[in-house]
């Protein structure tokens, strides 16, 4: 699991995941599905980020945000959990989807300085 700290306040972006072939190709991501929910210490949904994740099928990326606006009513030193859930369809290799989680992360919040 990642650690990493958020400012209070601040949108949280993380650099775009990018699924690539051993080829260097980028992962054909027709038909997969991502799901993202951040949740406090004792699994209480804080905030559904699900909408949030864009698929970029060309380019093989996946981006999500979680605007400033959900961040700065989150507790100073609570800490968070979120990951990513990828959901792949099924196909002539798996006749059933698979599920896989990626980017599991505790974040903590941390005191915003620059604010009114």
């Amino acid at each position: 699991m990642r650690r990493q700290e958020i400012v209070r306040g601040d949108t949280l972006n993380q650099p775009a995941l990018v699924f690539l072939q051993t080829d260097g190709a980028p992962v054909d991501l027709t038909g997969v599905t991502a799901r993202m929910m951040i949740r406090s210490r004792n699994d209480t949904l804080v905030y559904d980020a699900t909408s949030t994740i864009i698929i970029d099928l060309l380019t093989g990326k996946l981006t999500f945000s979680v605007p400033s606006t959900e961040t700065e009513l989150w507790l100073l030193g609570k800490k968070y959990f979120f990951d990513i859930e990828l959901t792949f369809p099924a196909n002539v290799d798996n006749p059933l989807p698979v599920v896989v989680t990626f980017l599991s992360t505790e974040l903590t919040v941390v005191k915003d300085y620059s604010r009114s």
